[in-house]
């Protein structure tokens, strides 16, 4: 009978020449089977059915919005793939027709510029108006969002169509798909990066009136540095608020606790003793309060610099 080498029991285990042998078993199995990537893919599928089961409270509610499915998003950009060809190819027979006898120079600089507007301009200011959907996404019932819900600025959608430039057409879309394939929400380099993701336009969720702002913790708010708490925790703080009334009470003062525990070391200083619901809703109106004057001095800087634009 062969006896077992004992080599391949440890995982490593000096051999004679120095070099040190890697034992298979203690690689895992999918990995083993079907490559790193693949087996990257079902670690984060796991994850994120662990993470779902943290947000779902007593009664099964979720406080999570889910990201829209993969092929959804890869049906979208190849529409949106579509629409830009197009568009470049009616952008290039106009400009051949303009610059009939012009020189080279001039020609290279709009074709230049024809291929900026095409592949960074156009998408960001589609998405920027339209409020996070591009030609596919109106199409396929997909919109994007930031990690906390809310809709994106011109600063995400730019940030977007520059690194989509890369990751999309420069790549043939090979490290978009491979970044969504190892991200639990689906997201892209550029998703990444802007702090984004995309869900689907009918399963978004509508907010609710805004939270109220406990009086004995405004003084409090008001000096707070609130501005660290990641957008994710925000979000589903927005989402508890929206939907605990159907939740029952043990489960609503459990999944108040868990988000307080979330948001508290990003918080300095820390808040005075009030109930849970009574620190996030201070929270959440702080921030509504802070988002609102950003947007008056926003509106009232655009009525100087352009008195005639509503």
């Amino acid at each position: 009978m062969r006896r077992r080498n004992p080599d391949l029991i440890y995982p490593y285990r000096r051999q004679p020449c120095g070099r040190r042998r890697i034992n298979r078993r203690s690689t895992p199995r999918p990995a083993r089977r079907y490559g790193w990537a693949v087996a990257q893919v079902l670690q984060n599928r796991a994850a994120s059915v662990l993470d779902d089961v943290e947000m779902i409270t007593g009664d099964a509610v979720t406080l999570a919005v889910p990201p829209a499915p993969l092929a959804l998003r890869i049906a979208g950009a190849a529409i949106d793939l579509v629409a830009i060809v197009a568009l470049q190819i009616g952008l290039y027979l106009t400009l051949s027709r303009v610059t009939g006898g012009a020189s080279d120079a001039l020609i290279a600089a709009a074709i230049t510029t024809i291929t900026i507007v095409v592949f960074v301009a156009w998408p960001a200011g589609f998405e920027t108006i339209s409020g996070g959907r591009s030609p596919g996404k109106l199409v396929c019932g997909t919109r994007v969002v930031r990690d906390d819900g809310g809709p994106i600025t011109f600063q995400h959608a730019f940030t977007r169509a520059m690194l989509g430039t890369v990751e999309l057409y420069g790549s043939g879309s090979v490290i978009a798909l491979t970044s969504a394939l190892i991200s639990r929400r689906h997201q892209r380099l550029g998703d990444r990066l802007a702090g984004t993701y995309v869900v689907r336009a009918r399963n978004a969720w509508t907010p609710s009136e805004p939270a109220t702002m406990p009086p004995h913790l405004a003084d409090w708010a008001a000096r707070a540095d609130l501005e660290q708490v990641p957008a994710p925790e925000i979000g589903l703080c927005r989402r508890f608020f929206a939907r605990r009334e159907q939740t029952s009470a043990p489960a609503r003062e459990q999944a108040a606790r868990s988000l307080v525990f979330r948001v508290a070391p990003w918080i300095i200083p820390a808040p005075p003793p009030a109930t849970d619901e009574e620190i996030l809703a201070a929270i959440l109106a702080e921030r509504c309060r802070r988002e609102r004057q950003r947007l008056q001095a926003d509106a009232a800087l655009t009525a100087r610099l352009f008195p005639g634009r509503r």
